[in-house]
């Protein structure tokens, strides 16, 4: 295998960079620091800087309001396809419930966040070396 890259930082979004075996290997980050938008009810968006003043122009980078939607129903089912069992399970208890008796939770803004965050939170844990530390920071 080559050398591990040192010192890189990716923007955005950081599922699919995480899911690359060959940017991260099993157990190969010491230290991960993680600040998720976590439901402010805003949307982000990337201010451009000319000169001395603002740029008319902005670029939406993220909306950080949190809702079912069909494109998170779809996350879900591809979520409970490939996560471990447990945390599976644990998730699915919280949205449809065991058995169809209905989610603890149900479908609504809180578990569109947690189907969400689950698999990064995976990937993460699968990168982390036994020895390494995370830091979710994550606002009130």
């Amino acid at each position: 295998m080559d050398e591990l890259k040192t010192n890189v930082l990716y923007y955005g979004d950081n599922l699919e960079i995480l899911r690359n075996r060959e940017y991260f290997p099993d157990e190969s980050v010491d230290l991960i620091y993680l600040d998720p938008p976590f439901n402010s009810k805003k949307s982000y968006n990337l201010l451009f800087k000319e000169s001395d003043q603002w740029s008319e122009a902005q670029v939406r980078a993220f909306s950080d309001t949190w809702h079912w939607t069909p494109s998170t129903e779809t996350a879900y089912r591809e979520f409970l396809l490939s996560a471990p069992l447990k945390v599976g399970k644990l998730i699915e208890g919280m949205v449809d419930g065991y058995g169809g008796g209905g989610g603890w939770i149900g479908r609504n803004d809180v578990t569109a966040y947690l189907v969400m965050m689950a698999p990064r939170l995976i990937e993460l844990h699968r990168v982390l070396k036994k020895t390494g530390s995370l830091y979710l920071h994550c606002d009130p």
